[in-house]
């Protein structure tokens, strides 16, 4: 499937499957799949306010380098929950678990 735009002919990624998903997170602790929501996710309690703000500068600048970006939220102050969907797809694909890994290597979360 190709999705259009005005700037760009790009492919829609394959959706994975429950099973490719399943075998994609065991390689990612602290990640889970949210059936409900077709993503991934993690949350995180960090040390305070602004340890939360400088991890979502970090993933940000992934996101934007990588051209898929996560839903991120911040509450109660210092807990940050990260969710991961390929919304074209309609579910999880390959370039989530692509920006996970980076997420996991690059000290962001």
């Amino acid at each position: 499937m190709i999705a259009r735009s005005s700037q760009s002919i790009k492919a829609i990624p394959r959706r994975l499957t429950a099973r490719e998903i399943k075998d994609s997170l065991e390689s990612l602790p602290g990640w889970r799949y949210l059936p409900k929501q077709k993503a991934i996710s993690t949350e995180s309690k960090m040390k305070d306010f602004m340890a939360v703000i400088r991890t979502i500068q970090k993933i940000a600048k992934l996101a934007e380098k990588a051209k898929h970006h996560p839903d991120l939220y911040l509450t109660r102050y210092k807990y940050l929950k990260i969710l991961l969907t390929t919304h074209e797809a309609k579910g999880v694909t390959e370039e989530d678990f692509r920006l996970a890994r980076q997420i996991n290597i690059g000290g962001a979360h």
